[in-house]
């Protein structure tokens, strides 16, 4: 067996000076076998990234051995299907046979239609002029909120202070403060309210008869649709309005 020495004699200077440089940087990289890669040197980055894409060559090479298979929604998937959700059924005429809500509140509304005149004796006469409001809010309670102790009825009450012509005025602003809208007949003694909810309400106006004033204020049900309301000088009570008491 030869010593280090008789090695060393054996290969020139510049040989053994490469060696010792590999052997030096082999230690420096970890290049030895078995070694981890130091992915701070320049050596290690690359075995890195050389290991990086043999791994990935190697995956794909297994995707393609033996692909995946994927379940189609709604078809062949043991769970849930996206478009498994029943849909309602359909009429002849395209349209959903689910049922329908309410109705418009429109088609749920409902009218009035007055009709006021003198109706005995003799022949309908109308009364053209006559106002009248139409209020939801009794108006005997309004009364006694507003801090005034009715007497009786309301056309009782309007009857009595209507002698006077501010107590009249205070008791109509009181009565039909809530009113849902005021009406004024025609020619004809006719008049119509907009769409109103139905319900009961209270009619409450005044108008000029024979040289005089006639009062009314009387509970009116109202039903869906239209509702003919007559009114005439036997509901209301005839008036002689003084300036003072």
């Amino acid at each position: 067996m030869r010593t280090l020495p008789t090695v060393l004699a054996i290969f020139p200077p510049v040989i053994i000076l490469a060696i010792a440089a590999v052997g030096a940087r082999a230690q420096e990289e970890g290049s030895t076998p078995g070694a981890i890669p130091d992915p701070s040197t320049y050596q290690g980055s690359t075995q890195l990234q050389q290991q990086s894409d043999q791994q990935d060559q190697q995956f794909r090479q297994q995707q393609q051995a033996n692909p995946p298979t994927y379940d189609q929604p709604g078809y062949n998937s043991p769970g849930p299907a996206y478009n498994s959700v029943p849909r309602q059924p359909r009429s002849s005429s395209g349209h959903s046979s689910a049922p329908q809500g309410s109705p418009h509140p429109a088609a749920e509304g409902a009218f009035v239609r007055f009709q006021v005149g003198a109706s005995a004796p003799g022949p309908f006469t109308p009364l053209a002029g006559v106002h009248l409001w139409v209020t939801a809010e009794d108006p005997v309670r309004a009364l006694m909120v507003a801090g005034i102790q009715p007497i009786g009825s309301s056309l009782a009450q309007l009857t009595y202070d209507c002698q006077v012509a501010w107590v009249c005025v205070r008791d109509f602003k009181v009565m039909t403060a809530k009113a849902v809208g005021v009406y004024t007949t025609n020619a004809s003694g006719r008049a119509q309210t907009g769409t109103i909810p139905p319900g009961r309400y209270f009619v409450v106006g005044y108008g000029a008869y024979k040289g005089g004033t006639m009062v009314w204020s009387r509970p009116v049900h109202v039903q869906p649709g239209v509702n003919a309301v007559a009114i005439d000088q036997m509901d209301g009570s005839a008036v002689a309005v003084a300036q003072r008491r």
